[in-house]
């Protein structure tokens, strides 16, 4: 499953404006400049997902799990859309941003994938856990960012980001 390119989802780059994205004046952090480093880091989760995922070999998992982790999939790349509409929005780009967390859990589930288990089942269970840490991870993330959004627009029905 293909998502839209960075380059589609924002076609001016950060660093060709005047400002900064987060904090254009270095003034001392904001409600608001705090909400687009969290969205910054959302889209980056997701981006790395997709881009992750587009590319792995989920064979040796079972019919139900490689249906989960499709799912997943979709759902994240509903996710990096929602993001990088907010980010819009709010006139943030987020550049290259690279979540740190999401980098080990995936090089995590490139070595699972690729080591010698006992059985099909244990490699599946490996692959598993990793694979929960990542979507815990990203769910995680997105409860915190929609309970700042709360806080910054002070609205409960402030449209919200899907949730897995």
């Amino acid at each position: 499953m293909e998502c839209a390119t960075e380059k589609q989802l924002f076609p001016i780059h950060y660093s060709q404006r005047e400002k900064h994205p987060f904090n254009p004046k270095r003034e001392k952090m904001k409600k608001e400049d705090l909400l687009g480093k969290e969205l910054s880091n959302l889209y980056a989760i997701a981006k790395q997902v997709n881009n992750y995922f587009n590319d792995s070999d989920i064979s040796f998992l079972s019919e139900k799990f490689q249906q989960t982790l499709m799912d997943y999939v979709r759902f994240s790349c509903t996710n990096e859309e929602q993001a990088s509409a907010m980010l819009r929005k709010i006139e943030v780009n987020p550049g290259n941003t690279v979540d740190s967390i999401v980098n080990e859990i995936t090089e995590n589930l490139t070595e699972i994938s690729r080591e010698d288990y006992e059985s099909d089942e244990v490699k599946e269970l490996s692959y598993l856990m990793s694979l929960n840490r990542l979507m815990e991870y990203h769910c995680s993330n997105l409860d915190n960012l929609q309970y700042l959004i709360r806080v910054v627009y002070k609205s409960p029905q402030e449209k919200e980001l899907a949730t897995v």
